[in-house]
């Protein structure tokens, strides 16, 4: 977007509002150079305090000059954009001391350099005023043009194949005895596979699992969960539900992870299987749902009541999908089933809720856990949690990575991309990509359009 017309460097001079706005314009601007003032690093440090979004972008980018600083004794500081990074102070320092104010700052110092270098060099602001005087001033300015890049799908963003050509005798050894080996010269479509994988054969409805052997061949299995498998009252629906429900019930998956967006089944699927191992093969004595709080802290603890009490309203959904799960069970199987089952299963400590504010320090053996909304935590956070897991215990972790609530972290940085793209290929590890919503038409239609 922000190109060199000759191959020569610009040097692009950013006021505060820019990156207060998007703290990766830093590198917007390719093979440029950037110019901070102090003034505007100054502007930026006043922001650093509160909750609100202007707030964290403030500590983003103060957190990521001292990264780069800290990386390199090179100066110019060299950037991943290609570009540099200079960093200019006043000529002199007791300026300091003076209340700052960039727009002044910047251009003076614009203007105070020879003619040459004034030719190129464009200020960058989303300030009008600042825009006019720096014009009024014979000073190159630009409006910032937030570089968007395209909304990439889940599988693009993990670099995961969604499916494989398999030759048909392949196929027919797969239909008959659920499984097959393959030697890594004889895999005709040289494809990156990840152990633990799950995928479909194109041009059949034949959902399979990757597995690596350890001498480099291929093993592929045939996925048991079928239409007429019903687990606690829930079937899939569609080739990726398949795959999340083998991923839950599989005891080598020990850590799993599923990325999808509302309505495509995370919560309904994960917890009818957790249902199942536990009340049904008795594999686990526990289920426990930890789910990250919109607000964290004390503001969580003035809250009346006893922990039950105070997570109860952030657990909406998982009583959304356990009401499902019942009423299924009584209209599938016993009409005597409670459809209130949940709560007979909380009064038996069965069935358990936390949020992360409470799992510091915790050992968590023989456990269901499942983390729900995980994109709404931090790296530090889900580290935490997933450290936490204790021995005989298996956790998965739910969410849109699309859809942080949080200012901190986007689709990339979030705890629930981490673990996924840090685990990937594993033994113990798994992921699923849900796609196609089930919830209603009315959801569907949302999660494309909105």
């Amino acid at each position: 977007m922000y190109k060199s017309v000759d191959g020569s460097p610009i040097n692009y001079v950013l006021d505060t509002n820019v990156l207060l706005s998007d703290p990766k314009a830093l590198y917007s601007f390719e093979e440029n150079n950037v110019v901070l003032h102090f003034e505007v690093i100054r502007e930026i440090e006043k922001f650093k305090k509160g909750n609100d979004e202007i707030n964290a972008n403030s500590r983003e980018v103060l957190r990521r000059l001292r990264d780069h600083m800290s990386e390199t004794s090179n100066r110019p500081i060299p950037l991943k954009s290609g570009g540099h990074l200079y960093l200019i102070k006043p000529n002199n320092l007791d300026d300091l001391d003076n209340k700052p104010y960039a727009d002044s700052a910047l251009l003076r110092y614009i203007s105070s350099l020879e003619d040459n270098e004034k030719e190129k060099t464009i200020l960058i602001t989303e300030d009008n005023a600042l825009y006019v005087m720096a014009d009024a001033s014979n000073i190159k300015a630009e409006v910032y043009l937030r570089q968007r890049e395209g909304k990439k799908n889940l599988n693009e963003m993990l670099n995961l194949q969604s499916s494989i050509i398999l030759e048909q005798e392949s196929v027919n050894s797969l239909y008959k005895t659920g499984k097959l080996n393959i030697d890594n010269d004889s895999l005709d479509e040289k494809i990156d596979l990840i152990n633990n994988q799950y995928l479909h054969v194109e041009g059949h409805k034949l959902p399979i699992q990757y597995q690596k052997m350890p001498n480099g061949d291929h093993s592929f299995r045939k996925l048991w969960v079928g239409e007429t498998d019903v687990f606690h009252g829930i079937f899939p629906k569609n080739k990726e539900q398949q795959y999340l429900m083998q991923m839950c019930l599989d005891d080598q998956i020990q850590v799993g992870t599923v990325l999808g967006s509302a309505g495509t089944g995370k919560t309904l699927v994960t917890l009818a299987s957790a249902l199942h191992k536990t009340l049904k093969e008795r594999k686990f004595e526990r289920i426990l749902i930890i789910r990250p709080v919109s607000q964290v802290g004390s503001e969580l603890g003035f809250l009346p009541g006893d922990l039950e009490s105070k997570t109860a309203p952030y657990m909406g959904s998982i009583y959304d999908a356990g009401e499902v799960i019942f009423q299924n069970m009584r209209r599938i199987f016993d009409r005597s089933i409670d459809t209130n089952g949940l709560d007979y299963l909380i009064q038996q400590d069965r069935l358990m809720f936390a949020t992360p504010n409470f799992m510091r320090g915790r050992n968590l053996p023989n456990s269901y856990i499942i983390v729900d909304e995980a994109q709404n935590l931090s790296k530090s956070e889900i580290k935490t949690l997933v450290t936490r897991t204790g021995e005989g215990s298996k956790m998965i972790l739910t969410g849109d990575p699309y859809q942080t609530d949080v200012p901190y972290v986007d689709e990339v940085s979030n705890g629930l991309s981490i673990v996924t793209k840090k685990f990937l290929g594993e033994d113990i590890f798994s992921t699923v990509i849900l796609k196609k919503t089930e919830r209603s038409k009315v959801a569907e239609l949302a999660s494309k359009k909105l």
